[in-house]
């Protein structure tokens, strides 16, 4: 199965009603970049919540509902990060180390 296959989520929990320009910046470049190489199988969602913990299990309750392969979640204060980040986690998860 190719990498672009797997059907995902990327999601943030975010408590503050504001996520970081840096932040939001480097979402959009790293959806632009999944978008132009193939990765459409993802949903990006921000989760709002009260507590980090309570949108995390939102966050798993969701993804396991819409059976989702694999969940990247990012702090809505990181920033920046590569573009590639999904492709080089699933690279990871699917090729390189499979059997962790």
């Amino acid at each position: 199965m190719k990498l672009q296959e797997y059907k995902g989520l990327v999601a943030t929990v975010c408590t503050s009603g504001d996520v970081k320009p840096q932040y939001a910046q480097a979402r959009e470049d790293m959806r632009a970049w999944n978008i132009e190489h193939g990765f459409t199988n993802v949903e990006y969602r921000t989760f709002p919540a009260a507590l980090v913990e309570s949108g995390r299990d939102e966050i798993m309750t969701h993804a396991l509902k819409e059976e989702y392969e694999w969940v990247l979640q990012i702090d809505a204060d990181a920033g920046p990060f590569p573009n590639n980040t999904l492709m080089r986690l699933l690279h990871t998860a699917y090729e390189a180390f499979p059997h962790v």
